[in-house]
């Protein structure tokens, strides 16, 4: 099996308003997710990743460059901006306080039987599940760990993916901002090996 490392963006400035930004343009990193893509300069020191595959939302890109920017041109040159990781499309939940959207009959099923959820104009859970497993299965052709920088649903949808239950269990995984999440992959089996770690080295999780 091959190890993939699932790690969510750092702490945005729409994590600090409260918003479900969604794909709106132009959400950075707050300064306590400046801080955190700071410390991933060492969390991730020592590592040798066979590909890095990237959302293309500025505060997945802002989390890893601190990093990416002192490597080696040879280790830049495996960054690829991967669509299939974008977040999800929350339609037209998309700019909206969580404080209010939790109000929402639909937030009951995001909540309780995510498998059912399609957001208003935008994508259904299954369809997050389904992009985000393709990217998975791309990242687990090489022969050392892969690195993927996504978004909580995304990484969420992922491990639920790995279980027998599918979506079911969406709801049962929390994925802090900076957090590292590890599982080992291939077409027939998988593992998931470290859930939700923000402080730990990475050489430490992967033994």
């Amino acid at each position: 099996m091959s190890r993939i490392v699932l790690l969510r963006h750092a702490h945005s400035s729409a994590n600090a308003k409260g918003v479900l930004s969604g794909r709106s343009d132009g959400v950075a990193l707050s300064k306590q997710g400046a801080v955190q893509a700071e410390e991933l300069i060492s969390r991730l020191e020592g590592i040798v990743f066979s590909s890095i595959l990237i959302s293309p939302m500025q505060r997945c890109q802002e989390t890893i460059d601190p990093w990416l920017t002192r490597q080696r041109a040879s280790v830049q040159r495996k960054a690829i901006i991967e669509p299939r990781l974008i977040e999800v499309d929350f339609g037209a939940w998309t700019g909206k306080k969580i404080s209010s959207l939790s109000t929402k009959r639909e937030w009951k099923i995001v909540q309780s039987t995510p498998e059912k959820m399609i957001f208003p104009a935008g994508e259904s859970l299954k369809q997050v599940q389904k992009r985000a497993m393709e990217v998975v299965a791309l990242g687990a052709k090489g022969s050392k760990p892969s690195l993927i920088v996504t978004h909580a649903d995304v990484v969420k949808a992922i491990l639920s993916g790995l279980l027998a239950s599918g979506l079911k269990d969406f709801q049962k995984f929390a994925v802090d901002p900076a957090s590292i999440t590890v599982i080992d992959f291939n077409e027939k089996s998988s593992r998931i090996i470290t859930v939700n770690n923000s402080n730990s080295k990475l050489k430490d999780l992967l033994g």
